[in-house]
């Protein structure tokens, strides 16, 4: 019972935070301070999807595939999530990323977020903020901010 409630509160929260992000996606400065700010727990939560490479999204409703993790393990991703503001989680095990989605263009047609990667991604730009609206569609765009770590941005009509 006591997870049920944790996770409706959570939901809650994330919806809230769905909320106030409205139609603009976050700047990069944004983007990069929150960052910076709470960087040991970004890599926690990178930790953590590392370790359950059966995963594949994470939401604030759901898992896929379903069942892929305990109901604790699931509360404890989206607890991480909803207070380092990230919608939804993808971890990608074929090219070996895992992206951290901050807005999710329910009101615009962008996503904006944090991507790990082990290997060096491209293209890469000194600012996503200053790209032309629908630049390149379907195609990330990447801002370097740590070793492993990237702003994305990418417009998906």
């Amino acid at each position: 019972m006591k997870i049920k409630t944790n996770i409706l509160r959570l939901i809650v929260i994330g919806i809230a935070i769905l909320a106030s992000e409205g139609c603009s996606p976050p700047s990069d400065k944004t983007l990069e301070d929150r960052f910076i700010e709470y960087r040991e727990s970004y890599f926690a939560l990178i930790n953590m999807a590392k370790q359950d490479d059966n995963i594949d999204w994470i939401y604030m409703l759901s898992t896929t595939p379903e069942n892929a993790l305990t109901s604790e393990r699931s509360y404890e991703y989206r607890k991480r999530m909803v207070n380092l503001g990230i919608s939804s989680l993808y971890h990608d095990n074929k090219s070996d990323t895992i992206v951290m989605i901050v807005q999710r263009g329910y009101m615009s047609s962008t996503l904006k977020g944090y991507v790990y990667s082990e290997k060096e991604l491209s293209p890469l730009h000194n600012s996503l903020d200053d790209l032309p609206h629908n630049y390149m569609p379907y195609v990330n765009q990447y801002k370097k901010i740590n070793d492993k770590v990237y702003i994305f941005k990418v417009y998906v009509n």
